[in-house]
C-alpha cells in the first residue's frame, strides 16, 4: 500500500462564488446498455473502452482469437438508495488459436475505470460521497477532479484546479469520504473532468473492488490555491496540478531516471533527473511517476494530476 508523499504550502483566497452545481448521476441511479454492457449513463467506463479494443483484435485476427471479458463495472445495492457503481480489476483472457502454432492463453488484468465530462459554471469547494472498498494485496484506489478553463490564447483547456483521494483500507459497508479541490487560479471554470479507478499502481490485483455511490459538490465561496512545494521532507513533486513542466525536491543523491505511466499502466515517458521534466505533451489525467537509482532500483512511486 502506497500513498501519496505531499507536503504543501498555499496560500488562501476568499472568492464568492454561486451554490456548486450537481454532479450528474452521481448517485448511479440512471443505467443503460453501451455495446453489450451496462454502464452508468452519461459515465465513459472501461468496459466500452475494451469492447471497442476487442473489436479491432477480432477485425485483424478473426476467428484466430477468442476473447474471454468479465466486465469491470457492474452496479450494486447503494447507499440507501437502489444502485451503486461497483469497480472491479477483473482478468480477461485472450485464447489465440492460430493454424501451424500451439494455442495459448494470454491473461490480462484491467482496472474498473469510470470517468465524467461535463460543463461547470462554479468552483465547487470539495467532493464528496459514500464507498465500500475491498483490496487485495498491496492495492489502492482512487477518486479525482480536474477543473477547466478554456484558454482563448492558446485554443486549449487549461487545468485551473484539481483533486485527489485514495482509498487504500477496506471497509465493511459504506463509508463517507470527502475531499478539498485546490485552484491555482480564482476564475470560474467551465468544464471539469471527474475520474475513478479500482487500481492506482501499475500492477493491478486481480479482484480488488471499489463500489461508489452518491457524489455531490459542496463549497461556495474559498479557493485554495496551490502556490509551492515545501523543501523538507520526502520527495515531493511540483507544481500539482502540473501545466507543462514538474520538479522534484529532496530527491536522493542516487536518483538517475523517472519514469511516468497513465492510470492503466500504459508507459507514456521517461526523463533523466535531476531537473525539470517537460509534460507539456501529455494529456490531462492522473498519472504515476517511478524514480529510479542508477542501478534501476525503483526509489519512490507516487501520483501527480495535469
Amino acid at each position: 500500500m502506497r500513498k501519496l508523499l505531499l507536503t504543501l504550502t498555499t496560500l488562501l483566497f476568499t472568492v464568492f462564488l454561486a451554490e456548486a452545481q450537481t454532479i450528474p448521476n452521481g448517485n448511479f441511479e440512471s443505467w443503460t446498455t453501451d455495446q453489450t454492457y451496462e454502464v452508468p449513463t452519461v459515465w465513459l467506463d472501461a468496459d466500452t473502452i475494451q469492447f471497442s479494443n476487442n473489436a479491432a483484435i477480432n477485425e485483424t485476427f478473426g476467428s484466430f482469437v477468442t476473447i474471454q471479458y468479465t466486465p469491470s463495472v457492474t452496479r450494486v445495492a447503494g447507499y440507501n438508495s437502489t444502485y451503486a457503481a461497483k469497480l472491479t480489476n477483473v482478468v480477461n483472457n485472450y485464447i489465440y488459436n492460430i493454424a501451424g502454432f500451439p494455442s495459448y492463453n494470454e491473461p490480462d488484468t484491467v482496472p474498473g475505470y469510470l470517468q465524467l465530462n461535463d460543463t461547470l459554471t462554479s468552483a465547487p469547494a470539495t467532493l464528496s460521497g459514500y464507498y465500500q472498498f475491498t483490496k487485495t494485496g498491496a492495492d489502492s484506489a482512487f477518486i479525482g477532479i480536474n477543473v477547466l478553463k478554456w484558454n482563448t490564447t492558446t485554443n486549449a483547456n487549461d487545468t485551473i484546479g484539481a483533486g485527489l483521494f485514495y482509498f487504500t483500507t477496506t471497509t465493511s459497508g459504506y463509508t463517507p469520504f470527502s475531499f478539498p479541490i485546490y485552484y491555482t487560479t480564482i476564475q470560474n471554470p467551465d468544464s471539469m473532468y471527474i475520474y475513478i479507478s479500482s487500481c492506482i499502481d501499475t500492477i493491478s490485483y486481480a479482484n480488488s473492488s471499489l463500489t461508489i455511490d452518491q457524489l455531490t459538490f459542496s463549497g461556495i465561496g474559498t479557493v485554495t490555491a496551490v502556490t509551492s512545494a515545501q523543501t523538507t521532507g520526502s520527495v515531493v513533486v511540483y507544481p500539482n496540478p502540473a501545466t507543462d513542466a514538474i520538479n522534484f525536491t529532496n530527491l536522493p543523491a542516487n536518483a538517475s531516471n523517472v519514469q511516468i505511466n497513465d492510470v492503466t499502466g500504459r508507459p507514456v515517458m521517461q526523463a533523466t533527473l535531476p531537473g525539470s521534466v517537460n509534460v507539456s505533451n501529455l494529456k490531462q489525467g492522473v498519472y504515476i511517476y517511478s524514480i529510479a537509482d542508477n542501478t534501476g532500483n525503483e526509489i519512490i512511486t507516487s501520483r501527480f494530476v495535469k
